[in-house]
């Protein structure tokens, strides 16, 4: 396992100097809920940092006017060295045979990359690595990974995505009930569970995310061999917060085991750090398993 962080900066040295090389940022006006970047600021990272892993996501639905585009980036990105491009849209993985550019697709549908059928499937349309779903256990992904000839993601820090809408929501709702929307981040409550989410709006919409940040943590011994990358992803988190959890796997990563009194001291400190012990779906079953 290693780590792949997805930052909120585009200024990275402070994670290099700690020794991580791989990195996401989102292609701008094709990604959303991540910092985005330029073909240009793209081709002068690579330049910056040509020996980081560099990951570029293209997590929203594409339209046929954009389509010629996608196509342009895609022929661009073929003489980059690029680490994986992450596709939420299934019209890259057809340009990309159309082309025939054999670019290192990663299979990105939200909820979707649950079952290894499927996974051999996307490998054999050219998609060699896939992001799991946020919704299934440490057992479902060894099994998935175990089973299947791609390589994995996993998301391990960072606030649960809960929904995204192209629509502006919340410039929407204070509008219909005519009040100034001051802010871009607003708390919320869900009204039965009580349970706690905020939301944001910027120029690509809305974004609903879970109230509480991901700690995966107590899975990583679980997974530490099975999956390529742990995913880090800084939005929401306190810098400091969040570099003091990339020293801490880092310090992780350099062993290959751990007692159990040792796990739970990596347990606790990491609970510390972030001041959440919430493992989202790691150990807990849902109704998203496709079997």
């Amino acid at each position: 396992m290693k780590l792949l962080i997805c930052p909120d900066s585009k200024d990275v040295r402070e994670y290099v100097e700690r020794g991580v090389d791989a990195f996401l940022f989102g292609m701008d006006h094709f990604s959303v809920n991540m910092l985005s970047l330029t073909l240009t600021e793209i081709k002068q990272f690579r330049k910056n940092y040509p020996d980081c892993a560099l990951f570029v996501s293209f997590n929203k639905n594409i339209f046929p006017e954009e389509l010629e585009q996608v196509e342009q980036l895609l022929c661009e990105f073929s003489h980059l060295s690029l680490a994986g491009i992450l596709f939420y849209d299934l019209a890259l993985v057809r340009l990309n045979e159309k082309l025939q550019l054999h670019l290192p697709l990663v299979w990105n549908q939200t909820h979707m990359v649950v079952n290894h059928n499927a996974c051999n499937f996307y490998y054999d349309h050219g998609v060699s690595m896939g992001v799991m779903a946020s919704e299934i256990t440490v057992p479902e992904i060894v099994e998935i990974a175990s089973s299947s000839s791609m390589k994995f993601i996993v998301p391990m820090v960072g606030y649960p995505i809960m929904a995204h809408s192209r629509r502006k929501l919340l410039s929407n709702y204070f509008k219909f009930i005519q009040e100034e929307k001051k802010k871009m981040r607003y708390h919320l409550q869900e009204k039965h569970g009580k349970v706690d989410l905020y939301s944001e709006e910027d120029a690509t919409g809305t974004t609903f995310y879970f109230g509480s940040v991901l700690n995966g943590t107590k899975a990583f011994f679980e997974l530490q061999e099975v999956i390529e990358y742990a995913l880090f992803y800084e939005k929401g988190i306190q810098h400091e917060q969040f570099l003091k959890m990339v020293e801490l796997y880092q310090e992780m990563m350099q062993r290959s085991s751990f007692s159990q009194e040792e796990k739970e001291y990596y347990i606790r400190k990491a609970t510390d750090i972030l001041g959440s012990n919430y493992t989202g779906f790691f150990f807990q079953k849902t109704i998203y398993k496709v079997k």
